[in-house]
């Protein structure tokens, strides 16, 4: 019966570190991984507004398949109810309509994150927990994730085997263990530090024919400029990379540059409008770095993928603890002890 309540413990704790961590990543990567919520009723009954759904990235989507998609800078969990040259035709099991209506194109399938993972036909859901992920902000996310984990350490920490009717009174923490908590925040902060320094400028814009009549209204086929300002509000130096997904894009005035603490520079973006009129958003993605590396080594990395110049620090800060650990000669040495009886008359 214990280990089936311990087993039990595990579980669950692995369970919602699993969704605040993947929570995190969707935040990072800035589309939904592994796990995402339905944030309208256009799916109604089969997903309602707030249920949380499992997103299977590797399935290829068929026609009857639930996807998440992204269309016009907006991820969206819709059903296949067609296919054509180019895409998938879509429409939530709520709307009258399909997403194509008005011309609009069909969903492209390199901006599929998934489709939805189904049993026996019926969306594997957990019913409100979207409403709960998205109260919770993304600092609170990371600062929980932390917890959770040094919780998980400190369980695995707990020596095996017999004890002493003496030693069951007490709650003792040690050196090392306080060292791997402080090592754990310590990285944490780090990482979200470097993931404050990405941001995602959006340029919303229409093209209609009646272009220049407001304010980013433009006629098809005409190239306008946008001006984007990047500060660097940390207290060390970063490297910045600009990147962008659309041949929309056709300029830039600079991609990559470094800048010192309170540093700002102003980046140009040409944008050439479609030949189509409708409303349309171009994403920017600017990523920082610290530069605890050479910035050439950063911006090798960053070719490769944008999240390898943060795993690189962190292998090096992981290094330089290490070090430090072995040096100093932390050991087993109890630095608290906790009474647990009086800890349960003050939680009384």
């Amino acid at each position: 019966m214990f280990f089936v309540k311990k087993l039990v413990e595990v579980v669950f704790t692995i369970i919602i570190f699993m969704f605040l961590v993947v929570s995190i990543l969707g935040y990072v990567l800035d589309r939904p991984v592994f796990i995402s919520y339905a944030s309208s009723g256009s799916m109604t009954p089969t997903i309602r507004e707030g249920d949380a759904f499992f997103i299977n990235p590797f399935k290829s989507p068929e026609v009857g398949d639930i996807i998440i998609f992204e269309a016009n800078g907006k991820w969206t969990v819709h059903r296949i109810v067609g296919e054509m040259d180019g895409g998938f035709i879509t429409k939530g099991d709520n709307n009258v309509a399909t997403d194509q209506q008005n011309g609009k194109p069909p969903i492209s399938y390199e901006n599929v994150a998934g489709t939805v993972l189904t049993v026996n036909g019926h969306p594997l859901l957990i019913k409100g927990l979207g409403n709960t992920l998205s109260g919770v902000s993304f600092e609170w996310k990371l600062v929980l994730s932390v917890l959770i984990l040094i919780a998980g350490i400190s369980t695995l920490n707990k020596k095996t085997g017999r004890r002493k009717k003496n030693e069951k009174k007490w709650i003792k923490l040690d050196f090392k263990l306080l060292y791997l908590a402080l090592s754990v925040t310590f990285i944490s902060v780090f990482v979200f530090s470097s993931i404050t320094a990405w941001e995602t400028e959006r340029i919303d814009y229409v093209v209609t024919s009646a272009g220049s009549v407001k304010e980013n209204w433009y006629l098809p086929e005409t190239t306008f400029e946008r001006q984007i300002l990047i500060k660097n509000q940390m207290l060390y130096p970063q490297a910045y990379f600009l990147s962008w997904e659309s041949d929309r894009v056709r300029d830039v005035s600079e991609d990559s540059f470094v800048l010192m603490p309170g540093e700002s520079k102003e980046i140009f973006v040409s944008v050439t409008t479609p030949s189509d009129t409708s409303i349309f958003s171009e994403k920017m993605y600017i990523n920082g770095y610290l530069l605890s590396i050479p910035p050439e080594t950063v911006k090798s990395l960053y070719a490769m993928h944008p999240s390898l110049p943060i795993v690189a620090s962190i292998i090096e800060i992981l290094a330089i603890l290490f070090v430090i650990y072995k040096v100093s000669g932390i050991g087993n040495e109890e630095f608290l002890r906790i009474n647990k009886r009086k800890l349960r008359r003050l939680r009384l």
